[in-house]
Formats: C-alpha cells, structure tokens, sequence
C-alpha cells in the first residue's frame, strides 16, 4: 500500500503560486511606471481593507487564515479596479493635453 500524505504547505504554495500568476497576468501590459502605480494603489487598498476586520474576532473563512493568500486574494481583487482607474487619469490627462496644444 502506498500513503500519500498531503501537504499543507505544498497546496498552500500551489495556490499561491497561482494568485500571483494571475497578478502578473493582468499588470503584464502595463508599462513600468503604470505597474509601480497600480501596484502602489493595490496596496493602499489592502491596507484600508485589513484596518477595517476586526482581528479580534474569529474569522470563519478559511482562506482568510493563511495571511499570504489572504494578501494576494485581496491583491488580485483591487487590481482591475486601480488599472482602471489609472488609464482613466492617464486619458484624462491625454485629452488635456490635446486641448491646451489645440
């Protein structure tokens, strides 16, 4: 008979892994600045979503008990939303552009 024994840490890391896969995934278009800048959101995000859990209290998802996946999770789910907006502000700024050389 042959065990397998499962491996926490090795799931936790393949999930992981994949989180940040996708991550890169979505920014791999960007330029560097645009990165630096919608990562930079991404993490202003992150920060105002862990100053509102309450740490006191017992969490019941179990995703939310692996802090890395936790972050990246949260990562994953602002991005979109910040490359957005700073494509806005970049053809904002396009348009403002055009309108003062016109």
């Amino acid at each position: 008979m042959i065990f397998k024994l499962f491996d926490l840490d090795f799931a936790e890391n393949k999930v992981c892994k994949k989180y940040r896969k996708d991550i890169f995934k979505k920014i791999a278009g960007l330029t560097y600045s645009e990165k630096r800048k919608v990562l930079k959101k991404v993490d202003l995000e992150f920060v105002n979503v862990i100053e509102n859990i309450d740490m006191n209290r017992p969490r019941r998802l179990d995703f939310m008990t692996h802090s890395d996946r936790f972050y990246l999770s949260v990562r994953l789910s602002f991005v979109d939303k910040a490359i957005k907006e700073i494509k806005r502000r970049s053809n904002i700024r396009l348009v403002s552009r055009r309108k003062i050389n016109e």
